[in-house]
This record gives structure tokens, sequence and C-alpha cells, in this order.
């Protein structure tokens, strides 16, 4: 049974967390509909342990988090993992993912991390320029709220808990989420996930022949 988030951060256990972050794709004219990479690497605290490729992600689509749940789902590491982090909660431009449906659908919490609170307003904006603009406004509401600790900027949501975690009262809470962000991210630097680095870096390699010079 994969451990709780309150246990993993009480008992200071190492956790495997996969970060997915999608690869540079054609913004310039926009190419809605054309297919956006993404990478997922886990890492347990800040050593590498594996890797995902998740492919048919539609520029400005509405597929972006059943692609990501298929792939898990069908992935070794799904039975190992214990939360998935995401750079912010849309791939290929404006494909949002529900976040509360993904953590559903795979069992597990889901985090996504943002270097600044998001304009909520500009984004609905921009998305009523496309369609289905209700499914996507409902996906970013679905997000939950915006939390700002320790400089960690991030919306998360969990699968159902169990009667047992309900029992113990071992709900992940926003502080939970905070210290396994802390966790997973090297000392020192910036306010980035180490799976999230990494896989930005190894998406910009396997799109353009070279990693990027940031994350």
């Amino acid at each position: 049974m994969v451990k709780s988030i309150p246990d993993i951060c009480r008992r200071n256990i190492s956790a495997r967390i996969l970060g997915i972050d999608d690869a540079p794709f054609q913004s310039k004219p926009r190419a809605p509909g054309s297919e956006v990479h993404a990478v997922g690497v886990i890492t347990s605290r800040d050593r590498f342990e594996g890797m995902l490729y998740f492919g048919g992600i539609e520029q400005d689509g509405l597929n972006a988090g059943l692609r990501l749940s298929q792939t898990i789902l069908q992935s070794k590491f799904h039975e190992q993992i214990h939360a998935v982090f995401l750079d912010g909660v849309s791939m290929g431009g404006l494909n949002i993912i529900d976040i509360d449906a993904l953590a559903r659908a795979i069992s597990r919490p889901v985090v996504a991390v943002m270097r600044s609170p998001p304009n909520i307003g500009k984004m609905l904006g921009a998305i009523a320029k496309l369609p289905q603009e209700e499914e996507r406004s409902d996906s970013i509401r679905a997000a939950g709220p915006i939390h700002e600790i320790r400089g960690w900027v991030f919306q998360f949501r969990c699968q159902p808990p169990s009667q047992r975690q309900v029992e113990n009262g071992s709900l992940a809470t926003p502080e939970n989420m905070a210290d396994l962000l802390d966790k997973c991210t090297p000392t020192g630097g910036q306010k980035i996930p180490e799976c999230l680095r990494m896989a930005h870096l190894i998406g910009a390699a396997i799109k353009t022949g070279q990693s990027s010079s940031s994350a």
C-alpha cells in the first residue's frame, strides 16, 4: 500500500514523485490540434528513478488529462509513485488539465506548481476564444484554491480518502504539500522540484536536440 503524504512528511520517508512537463512547441503562430509531447521524470528526493513519455497531447485541445492518466495507469511506475507534480494546470498552450479528475483517475495526489499566482481572469478570457469554453473553465475551477506557503505557489487535489485515512485524520493538507515540495527540491536552488526541473530539460532536448539553459 502506498504511504499517504502526511505519513511521508511526518516520518521523513523518501517519496517517489512523478514530475511532468510539456516539451517546447510551436506557439507563434499557434497550431491548434498539432501534437505536443511531454516528459515525466520519477525521482526520490533528488535521485533519478525512471522516465515516462506522453504523446498525442493536442495544442489548445482537451485531451491532456486523459493522455496523462492513460500513460500513468499503463506504466510500471503507477504502483510506485506517491504523487504527481505538474508545471501548472495546462499543457500545449490551453489544453487544461482537470487535476481533480486526474487525481481520482490515478488514485494519487496531483500538485500543480507555479512560479507565481496565475491571472485566472486572463486565462478565462483566453479560453473564451476556444471551443468547449465551459469544459475548460470547469477544469480551471476544479483545481481549487491557490496556496502560497514558504515561497511555493501551488494548487492540489487528492483522490477520495479511504475510511482508514478519515478515521486516522491523515488527510493531506496544504502544509503537507509544501513539506513534500521542500523534500523534493535541492536546497539552495530555485523553487523547482527536481523531477520537474529534469522533465523540463529532457523535454527540451528531445524536441530541439539540446537541453534549455534553465528550468
